[in-house]
C-alpha cells in the first residue's frame, strides 16, 4: 500500500510540480500586493492626510456619474489607512476598471493600470494567463495540491515514537539524504498550510458548490430579509451624505466604510460602518445600514450575528491571502509559500537521482 502512495505522490508531482513552483511563487509575492500598488501608482494609493475631511458621497457619486456616464458602479468605498483615497469599481459590459478619487474634493484622480508587472503576477496567479479555462484548473491543481499533501504525509510519516525527526535535517549527512531529509522537514512544516491552501484555492476556483456544502453541514443561519421598495414618493433621491450622518449618528464610534446605491428600483441606499479597522478584508466588523429612496432607516444588517456558514465562507478568504493579524501573518505566509517551489526543486532532484540518472547510465 505504501509504494502505491509513493507512486501516487510521485505522479502527482511530476503532473503539477510546475504548477505548484509557479503559484508558491507568484502567492508570495502577491501577499504584498496592495503594498507593491502603493508603490508603483502613488498618485492613486496616496496614504491620508491626518485630520482631513472626506469629501461629501454626494459629490463622490455626481463625479462619476459624469465622468463615467455610460457605466455602471454599486457605490465608493472610503478612504483606509493603506489607500488615502476613495474607490469605486466601474462596469460596461465586461469592461471594468478601478477608478480613484481624492478624498477631500471627490474629484477624479485616475485609474488602476490594467496592464503592468503586478497586473500580470495576479493574472497569473489566479487564471494562469488562460482566463475562465486556467481558473478552472486552478481549482483542479488544488485538488492535486490536496492530494500531494496527504500522500507525502503516508510517504514521510516516520512513526509516533519518532515523529520529532521529520521536522530537522542531518546536515551532517550526504546530500542525496539531506536531500530527502529537507524534502520532508519542509513538508512536514508546511503541511497545514498546504492543505488549507488547497482547501481554499478550491473554493475560490469552485465557490458555488463549496458554499452549498458548506450550508447544508453547518446549521444555517437567520433567513435575509425581503428586499425592501426603495421607490421614492417625492421622486428624487435621497442625499447621500444625510444617510452617513445618520449612520454616524447611530454609531459613533464606527467609521464609514462604503456607501452602496442600488442598482434596481427594489435595492436601497446602504451605508457601511466599520466598528474597527476599515480595509483589512475582514467584514466581520461591519454593520450596514439600509435605506429606502425616500431616506427612511429600514434595516441594520450586523455581521458579527452572521451564521457559523457565513464566517467559514469569510474565513477561507481571509486565510488564503494572510490578511488578518498584520504583517507577521503576511511576511509567515510569504514565507511558507516560497514551500511549494522548494518541495518542487528537492522532489525534482530526488527523482532525478531515483529514476533519471540510473537510466541514462545503463
Amino acid at each position: 500500500m505504501k509504494k502505491a502512495i509513493f507512486q501516487l505522490h510521485l505522479w502527482c508531482g511530476i503532473a503539477i510540480g510546475v504548477y505548484a513552483f509557479v503559484i508558491g511563487l507568484s502567492g508570495a509575492v502577491l501577499m504584498f500586493r496592495q503594498d507593491l500598488q502603493a508603490w508603483a501608482y502613488p498618485q492613486v494609493f496616496a496614504r491620508p492626510v491626518p485630520g482631513f475631511a472626506p469629501a461629501s458621497p454626494d459629490v463622490v457619486v455626481d463625479e462619476l456619474r459624469t465622468r463615467f456616464p455610460e457605466e455602471r458602479f454599486s457605490g465608493i468605498d472610503y478612504p483606509t489607512d493603506r489607500r488615502g483615497t476613495f474607490l469605486a469599481y466601474l462596469t460596461r459590459g465586461n469592461d471594468f476598471r478601478a477608478v480613484f478619487l481624492d478624498p477631500s474634493t471627490g474629484r477624479f484622480l485616475g485609474e488602476l493600470p490594467k496592464s503592468g508587472w503586478i497586473q500580470r503576477l495576479q493574472d497569473l496567479h489566479f487564471n494562469l494567463w488562460a482566463g475562465p479555462s486556467g481558473l478552472t484548473a486552478n481549482g483542479v491543481g488544488a485538488l492535486f495540491l490536496m492530494g500531494m499533501a496527504l500522500t507525502g504525509l503516508v510517504i514521510a510519516w516516520p512513526g509516533s515514537s519518532s515523529w520529532p525527526r521529520a521536522f530537522v535535517v542531518d546536515w551532517s549527512r550526504g546530500w542525496k539524504r539531506v536531500t530527502w531529509e529537507l524534502h520532508r522537514a519542509v513538508g512536514a512544516w508546511t503541511l497545514i498550510l498546504l492543505a488549507m491552501w488547497a482547501v481554499t484555492g478550491f473554493y475560490l476556483a469552485f465557490p458555488a458548490p463549496v458554499r452549498r456544502l458548506v450550508n447544508a453541514v453547518l446549521p444555517a443561519g437567520t433567513p435575509a430579509a425581503p428586499p425592501v421598495s426603495a421607490h421614492a414618493t417625492a421622486g428624487q433621491p435621497p442625499e447621500l451624505n444625510a444617510l452617513v450622518q445618520r449612520a454616524e449618528r447611530e454609531l459613533p464610534t464606527a467609521q464609514v466604510a462604503r456607501v452602496v446605491v442600488p442598482a434596481t428600483p427594489a435595492g436601497t441606499y446602504d451605508v457601511v460602518m466599520a466598528r474597527e479597522v476599515h480595509g483589512d478584508w475582514d467584514g466581520s466588523d461591519e454593520v450596514t445600514l439600509h435605506f429606502d429612496a425616500t431616506g427612511t432607516l429600514v434595516r441594520v444588517t450586523d455581521a458579527s450575528v452572521r451564521s457559523p456558514a457565513s464566517r467559514l465562507i469569510t474565513w477561507f478568504g481571509l486565510l488564503h491571502v494572510g490578511s488578518f493579524g498584520g504583517w507577521l501573518v503576511k511576511l509567515a505566509w510569504a514565507a511558507f509559500a516560497l514551500a511549494s517551489p522548494a518541495l518542487f526543486v528537492s522532489g525534482y532532484v530526488m527523482w532525478w537521482n531515483r529514476v533519471v540518472a540510473p537510466a541514462l547510465h545503463r
